[in-house]
C-alpha cells in the first residue's frame, strides 16, 4: 500500500504534472480487497482492537488519503504529521500503558 501513496507523493513533487490520484486509489482499494479476503486473520485482529482504538485508526487514515491530499502540500505535512502523533499515543498507550504511553510519544 505505500508503494501507490508514495507513488503519488513523488507525482505531486513535478512542476508541470497534473494529479488527480485516481490510479493510486485504485491501487490501493485492491490491495485492501486482497487483504480482506484473509477473513481470519482481521477477524482475529478485530477481536484484539477496541472500537474507540478503530475510529481513532479511521480518523488518522481517512484524512491522509481521502482529504489532505486535496490541500496544499506543507498544510497536509503538518496535519499528517499531527494526526501520525496522535496515532502513535494511541498504539503507545494500549502496548506500554496510560502514563508512560503519553510519556513517550510526548
Amino acid at each position: 500500500m505505500l508503494l501507490p501513496i508514495s507513488a503519488y507523493a513523488a507525482t505531486l513533487r513535478r512542476p508541470v504534472t497534473t494529479t488527480d490520484g485516481t490510479t493510486e486509489v485504485a491501487a490501493i482499494l485492491v490491495v485492501a480487497s486482497a487483504a480482506l479476503a484473509e477473513k481470519s486473520t482481521f477477524q482475529n485482529a478485530q477481536q484484539k482492537i477496541a472500537p474507540h482504538e478503530l475510529r481513532a485508526a479511521l480518523k488518522f487514515v481517512v484524512p491522509a488519503l481521502v482529504i489532505l491530499p486535496l490541500l496544499p502540500r506543507r498544510l497536509w505535512i503538518g496535519v499528517l504529521l499531527f494526526s501520525g502523533l496522535n496515532c502513535a499515543g494511541c498504539i503507545a498507550r494500549r502496548m506500554i500503558g496510560e502514563t508512560r504511553g503519553l510519556a513517550i510519544t510526548g
